[in-house]
């Protein structure tokens, strides 16, 4: 899958593996938004024109309960480095 330029497969991450893909939004910030079964969420930011990547869970977004408040507050939640995130 290529959203924003990226391929999707280049973008996968040891540990994400368990989670579903229930959201994207494609633009200059593409948002990849995903959910595990037991509730869990992870919400992936990548910036075409920097290149970066960014994460948020609930570890750097405390205040965000639940997927659907994340995929909503997506614009405005903290990302950080996968490496950062506790609890994925």
């Amino acid at each position: 899958m290529t959203i924003g330029g990226l391929s999707y497969t280049a973008v996968v991450q040891t540990g994400l593996e368990s989670y579903a893909v229930n959201n994207v939004e494609d633009g200059v910030i593409v948002y990849i938004g995903k959910v595990r079964a037991d509730g869990n969420w992870v919400v992936q930011r990548y910036d075409t024109v920097g290149g970066t990547m960014g994460y948020a869970n609930f570890s750097n977004n405390p205040g965000v309960i639940g997927y659907g408040s994340a995929w909503t507050q997506r614009s405005t939640m903290t990302y950080s480095g996968f490496e950062t995130l506790t609890g994925v």
